[in-house]
C-alpha cells in the first residue's frame, strides 16, 4: 500500500471513528444461559435446583447461577395455586405472579448473588402437581419486563400462546405452556427454540419454554406443537435487552 492510500485510510478513520457510527444500535444482547426443570407430583412445595448439580442444560455441564443474571421461574400447576412463600438458597429478592384460572405461575429476580450451589423453593396452601422450568438469562435491562405477562388456556395439539405486544424493539418473547395431565413432548413452533431442547417431561405433569429473540417492537403469537392431543395453559412474557 502506497504512503498516499494509508494516509488517506488514516485521516477517514480520524473523520468517522468507530463509536460514532452507531452500529450497536440496535443490537440485542439476550441471551439464555441456563434452562433447568423438574416435574413432581402431589406436594405442598417444590424445590428445582438452579445450579451445577441440577436438571439442567446450557450446551456443556451445568454450572451455578450467576450473580447479575435474570432468573425466570415458570409453574405450571393442576389447581390453583396459592402460594404460602418462595425462596432460594443464597437469598436473593424474588417476585411472583400467578394465574388462578388457569393453574400457572411465574417468580422472576434480577440475581444479586450466584457462584454457588443454589435452590428455589415455592410452598403452596394445597397440594399440587407442579411442572417447573427455570430460565437464567444474561444481556437484560434493569427493568427487564416489556409490559405485563399474558395468560390463557389452549388445547389439541397446536397449542397457541397468548398475544403480547412489546414496546421495545430488542426483547425476548418467552412463551411457558403446560400440560397436568399427560406425560407430554414439546416442539417450539416457527422462530422459536426450547433453550438447549431441555423441558420438564418424561412424567406427569410436563411443561416448557420456548424463546425468541427479536430486534422489531410488535405483536408476538408463538406457538407450541404437542405430541398428545390436551388441553393445556400458557402465558407469554417479554424482556428487554440491555
Amino acid at each position: 500500500m502506497s504512503y498516499g492510500m494509508q494516509l488517506l485510510m488514516l485521516l477517514l478513520a480520524l473523520a468517522f471513528p468507530q463509536h460514532h457510527r452507531g452500529i450497536f444500535s440496535s443490537t440485542n444482547h439476550l441471551s439464555v444461559v441456563q434452562d433447568c426443570e423438574k416435574i413432581q407430583a402431589g406436594a405442598f412445595s417444590v424445590a428445582i435446583n438452579i445450579g451445577a448439580t441440577g436438571s439442567c442444560a446450557n450446551g456443556g455441564t451445568p454450572a451455578n447461577p450467576h450473580a447479575g443474571n435474570f432468573m425466570f421461574i415458570y409453574d405450571g400447576t393442576n389447581s390453583g395455586p396459592f402460594i404460602s412463600s418462595f425462596s432460594d438458597t443464597l437469598g436473593n429478592t424474588w417476585s411472583s405472579g400467578t394465574d388462578t384460572t388457569n393453574h400457572q405461575a411465574d417468580f422472576s429476580s434480577t440475581l444479586t448473588t450466584g457462584g454457588s450451589a443454589d435452590s428455589f423453593t415455592v410452598n403452596w396452601t394445597a397440594s399440587v402437581n407442579d411442572a417447573i422450568v427455570s430460565l437464567e438469562i444474561s444481556g437484560q435491562n434493569a427493568s427487564p419486563f416489556d409490559g405485563t405477562v399474558q395468560v390463557g388456556s389452549t388445547s389439541g395439539t397446536s397449542w397457541n400462546c397468548p398475544s403480547i405486544t412489546t414496546t421495545n424493539a430488542n426483547d425476548m418473547i418467552v412463551c411457558c405452556a403446560s400440560d397436568s395431565n399427560h406425560n407430554n413432548a414439546f416442539t417450539a413452533g416457527t422462530g422459536f427454540t426450547i433453550p438447549f431442547g431441555n423441558f420438564a417431561g418424561g412424567n406427569t405433569p410436563s411443561g416448557a419454554c420456548e424463546v425468541q429473540v427479536v430486534t422489531v417492537a410488535g405483536t408476538y403469537t408463538p406457538t407450541f406443537t404437542v405430541g398428545t392431543s390436551a388441553s393445556g395453559k400458557a402465558m407469554t412474557v417479554a424482556f428487554k435487552s440491555s
